[in-house]
């Protein structure tokens, strides 16, 4: 390599460190330039896998929350339409 470089003219030599340098100075905002694209990918990744256990979770919160009957507002005079409604959702229909 030091007999190729010796070779070499003094212009040619200038040249080519401008073109080193010129490659580094590139180089070096390209790669941080990937790894951020590849780090905002790996995250939207791991969003992607966690959606389904949220979901499970939120339907359980859901189904948690929701009262399951018992006193039901038909029993009590109430509207016969929206009795149906609410078993319909708690069946998850």
């Amino acid at each position: 390599m030091g007999r190729l470089i010796g070779q070499l003219r003094l212009a040619h030599k200038f040249l080519a460190l401008l073109g080193v340098i010129a490659l580094v100075l590139a180089g070096i905002p390209a790669y941080l330039a990937v790894q951020a694209e590849l780090d905002a990918w790996r995250a939207a990744q791991r969003e992607v896998l966690g959606v389904d256990p949220a979901g499970w979770v939120l339907r359980l919160v859901q189904k948690s929350q929701q009262h399951p009957g018992g006193c039901r507002p038909t029993s009590q005079g109430g509207n016969v339409d929206l009795d149906g409604q609410r078993r319909r959702r708690w069946d998850g229909e």
